[in-house]
């Protein structure tokens, strides 16, 4: 937290200089981190304001948040709220996540929103392995997705794994379902870790937002080669 502050603190320095031409001296540096923080923020909000623009934060892994840091970031963005700053914060985490919240400071229940994310609908995991494929030449046979999506019970990440595995294996410009079921047997000790670490999130609403990576267009196989 203490980088980020530093780095958060460089920008609204730089916004305010761009804003008045000048930065107050001893700018957030009280040695209060949700003091600190929290003239970083208000200051960054009032330069987004002034210039028609907003800010948004994202972060990953927020439980590895000390429970002072926690309580620094949302006692910071909780005074951005009566002045009505463009600032907001979007933070991922595991289903621990609002608990731990309420634990550093009791309104936080009241300031965030904490949807979870769960498995995907049957057509939307499907989607999300046959759609990047498709952009790519690579289509999937029918049933392959279908035996990836009941495999991972449409659990995000697993479908994210499952399909990098099946992407790697297969060469040629259609995947099989043969090849996706290949795919759980040659890859099994990278799955199994996989699935062991994730398993009890696989089976909780999580309060995280996964995203499928897939590969780029440079990385599309040459399916004439060899």
């Amino acid at each position: 937290m203490a980088t980020i502050l530093r780095a958060v603190r460089a920008s609204a320095i730089a916004c305010a200089y761009r804003s008045n031409g000048r930065a107050d001296e001893g700018f957030a540096d009280s040695g209060s981190l949700a003091e600190d923080l929290t003239d970083v923020l208000v200051a960054i909000g009032e330069a987004a304001q002034e210039h028609g623009s907003g800010v948004v934060f994202l972060f990953d892994e927020v439980r590895f948040l000390a429970l002072d840091e926690m309580a620094a970031l949302i006692a910071a963005l909780r005074k951005t709220v009566p002045r009505r700053l463009p600032v907001t914060f979007v933070g991922a985490g595991l289903p621990q996540l609002p608990e731990l919240a309420g634990e550093a400071k009791s309104y936080a229940e009241r300031l965030f929103r904490f949807p979870t994310v769960g498995s995907l609908p049957t057509a939307d995991a499907a989607t999300a392995l046959t759609g990047p494929a498709s952009n790519l030449g690579v289509i999937y046979e029918p049933a392959a997705p279908e035996t990836i999506v009941r495999y991972t019970e449409g659990y995000p990440y697993f479908i994210q794994e499952y399909g990098h595995i099946v992407w790697d294996l297969s060469t040629a410009e259609v995947i099989t379902e043969a090849e996706v079921r290949e795919a759980q047997h040659s890859s099994r000790p990278r799955w199994t870790k996989a699935s062991s670490e994730s398993s009890q999130i696989a089976r909780q609403s999580s309060s995280c937002a996964t995203s499928v990576r897939w590969p780029s267009s440079d990385q599309t196989r040459n399916k004439h080669a060899t």
